[in-house]
């Protein structure tokens, strides 16, 4: 009983700050990324990136303390974000930068700048 009283404090918690709106998805070169908006106190924001390398099968949780969201703007459809391994740990995605303005976005990992094209979804 405990146990589901502690499961539903948490499960309400979570949804006053934070209601997923939307996912963006790049997936170009082998390499995808998720990046799940959410509505927050304070507007839309990053909620969580989810990753995958080439020929990867899972998702990778991109770890929110090692996830510097540098500029989010979905009215100005602009977002920057960089992601750092810092502990090079082989279980997380390698160190990346990631650049959307409108219709174009870029991955820069390992060495090499993926461009794509991009989609904003509606609201």
């Amino acid at each position: 009983m405990k146990r589901i009283l502690i499961s539903a404090v948490l499960i309400l918690v979570a949804c006053s700050t934070l209601r997923a709106t939307e996912a963006l998805i790049f997936d170009e070169g082998g390499y995808n990324l998720y990046i799940l908006i959410g509505d927050g106190d304070h507007g839309s924001t990053v909620a969580q990136v989810r990753f995958t390398p080439p020929g990867g099968k899972d998702w990778i949780s991109v770890p929110r303390e090692q996830l510097k969201i540098e500029k989010f703007d979905e009215d100005k459809q602009v977002l920057v974000m960089h992601f750092t391994n810092q502990t090079k740990k082989p279980e997380l995605p390698p160190t990346f930068s990631f650049s959307a303005k409108k219709k174009n976005a870029v991955l820069s990992i390992e060495g090499k700048k993926i461009k794509s094209s991009f989609d904003w979804l509606a609201e």
